[in-house]
């Protein structure tokens, strides 16, 4: 398999295929469904077709870093924002 991102061939097509809802986000890298009539997520922790643990996600890490090195307790708020790096 030529992407190391995913556990197995059917998720790199799950992921490569817009009319399924499993989506990647690699900055957070982390795995969701996507419910759509609802616009929730839902994470998921392993990969539905192997059964292999996808990698712990960073959104824990990312909100404690923030709030921890900039003191940044709303990434959201649109002034707090501004202050995160690229």
């Amino acid at each position: 398999m030529e992407n190391k991102n995913y556990c197995c061939e059917d998720m790199k097509t799950f992921i490569e295929d817009p009319r399924i809802k499993i989506n990647y986000n690699a900055e957070h890298r982390m795995y969701h469904l996507e419910i759509t009539s609802t616009g929730k997520i839902h994470l998921i922790h392993y990969c539905p077709s192997c059964g292999a643990l996808l990698p712990k996600n960073l959104v824990d890490k990312w909100f404690e870093t923030l709030e921890k090195e900039l003191n940044i307790d709303d990434p959201y708020d649109t002034e707090q924002k501004k202050l995160i790096p690229e």
